[in-house]
């Protein structure tokens, strides 16, 4: 899924800047899209698209598409969807009504762009559901298909919200303008490469090969004196001409959604405040750091990554010593939580699912996934384990966070089979890890009750929570906390 914006002849500054390209880019870049052996689909060929597909969008209706784009697709007898605000037509610079005609007429698509290009999170949800609304008029008035692109479409512009606003309005096709790969699905945001005025033909090639998403994370990785990445046998090296990491492979996948409140929509930063606020909490986190801290050790020097990452506290606590700290989470409204808590701390952020991480094999040193584990089936459990241990190089740690079935023994044992917890027996825990790796130490926390008594003098409780280090009073904690180490190849 490609994403342009404005095209040019090359004359005068565009006004665009940085998102604008010359005409004779757009020609080579189609050039090597057709290069390649790809079909160009339309918007109502997502769903059924083979792999290799290449789809083409604009954004931001200007009248630089019918005059500059329009007769080179045509030319190329290529399709594209044209993504429009529709309060915006006829401003300056912009298309006009019969200009979206000449479109429509030429065999192309259009869609939503929000109805005035405002990024949804500076409206509120009335008023966003009255733009939609209106797009929606829009494109059936049209005969189009309902899809929607968010403007900006960055982590952050949106929420969980609009997203279910989408929804009961039709749009299940929705897009962002995150890197990475398009997966049809009526449930998530999809990404799009965007092209930028200096995106080389390296970019494009490795956005057409489904790579692009470790580019970002390439150069940092460089700067290690133990950088060795292998994907599937091919190498990134440093020149024009990489090979790419090839992308995870697309299939169906267990996600969470998060829904609160009365209309189901849901604030992460109300998540945020509910678990972690308050002397009790906050000494419960203490004692499950402690533990994962112990278990995981130093990190100068290494490359740590964090699955299912949620509002970063695990990620942004790596980040203070690690060389080079990941954190991957589906959730944009958990990326954004988490992206306002950087402060200045190198901490580059995923959007994927936790069973199709968009790395190459072998990349980390590290790769943790703290309370997050517990979300899933004992299968998805598995396969998001399988994942970890393909990405964290050999003689690599992982560690692993699972709520304990064992919890108290009648406390465990009561939400497994009373309110239908997610926690794991000690049989399961082993069987989700599997093979491929072995398991060094396992370490319990918190212990249960005990911080009712200990949060209000902390270092003696956290002293006393180390006794969950040490078998079997660890498999009496509310956590089990894995560390294991992938085998040598």
């Amino acid at each position: 899924m490609l994403c342009y914006h404005g095209v040019h002849d090359g004359g005068e500054r565009p006004p665009h800047g940085r998102f604008a390209i010359t005409i004779h880019a757009l020609e080579a870049q189609l050039a090597t899209v057709l290069a390649g052996g790809r079909s160009v689909v339309p918007i109502t060929g997502l769903e059924s698209c083979a792999g290799g597909s290449v789809m083409l969008t604009f954004d931001d209706n200007l009248v630089s598409h019918v005059a500059c784009v329009l007769p080179i697709l045509r030319a190329a007898g290529l399709t594209a969807t044209f993504y429009l605000s529709p309060a915006d037509l006829g401003a300056t610079g912009r298309l006009s009504h019969h200009d979206v005609q000449a479109l429509l007429g030429a065999g192309m698509f259009v869609g939503a762009h929000g109805n005035r290009h405002i990024p949804a999170v500076e409206i509120g949800p009335a008023e966003f559901l009255r733009d939609v609304k209106a797009c929606r008029a829009f494109l059936e008035g049209m005969g189009m298909p309902l899809t929607w692109a968010y403007p900006g479409g960055y982590i952050g512009s949106f929420r969980e919200y609009h997203e279910h606003i989408l929804l009961d309005q039709g749009f299940t096709v929705r897009f962002g303008t995150l890197e990475g790969v398009c997966r049809p699905s009526p449930l998530r945001v999809q990404p799009r490469y965007v092209i930028r005025q200096h995106s080389s033909a390296r970019y494009v090639r490795a956005a057409l090969s489904g790579g692009l998403q470790f580019v970002s994370l390439a150069k940092r990785l460089r700067a290690l004196p133990t950088y060795a990445v292998l994907n599937r046998g091919a190498r990134m090296g440093t020149s024009g001409d990489d090979n790419m990491p090839h992308a995870a492979p697309t299939e169906k996948v267990e996600v969470v959604e998060y829904r609160f409140g009365k209309k189901g929509h849901y604030d992460v930063a109300s998540y945020d405040a509910l678990r972690h606020v308050g002397p009790s909490k906050q000494y419960q986190q203490m004692v499950m750091a402690n533990a994962y801290r112990g278990l995981i050790g130093p990190l100068a020097g290494k490359r740590i990554l964090d699955v299912g990452c949620g509002t970063g506290r695990g990620v942004l606590d790596f980040a203070r010593t690690a060389s080079l700290s990941v954190g991957v989470d589906a959730s944009f409204d958990m990326l954004a939580t988490t992206k306002g808590k950087v402060n200045g701390r190198h901490c580059p952020l995923a959007a994927a699912y936790a069973q199709q991480l968009p790395f190459p094999d072998a990349a980390f040193d590290v790769v943790t996934c703290l309370n997050f584990l517990h979300l899933f089936g004992l299968a998805t459990q598995q396969t998001i384990i399988a994942e970890m241990k393909r990405v964290v190089r050999p003689g690599g740690v992982l560690l692993f966070d699972f709520a304990n079935a064992l919890n108290g023994l009648v406390i465990g044992l009561y939400r497994r089979w009373r309110i239908k917890a997610g926690v794991s027996l000690p049989s399961e825990i082993r069987y989700a890890i599997g093979d491929n790796c072995r398991i060094e130490r396992v370490y319990g926390a918190p212990l249960p009750t005990l911080w009712r008594l200990f949060y209000r003098v902390p270092r003696l409780g956290a002293a006393v929570e180390k006794i969950a280090y040490i078998p079997p009073f660890n498999w009496l904690a509310q956590g089990i906390f894995c560390r294991a180490v992938k085998d040598a190849q």
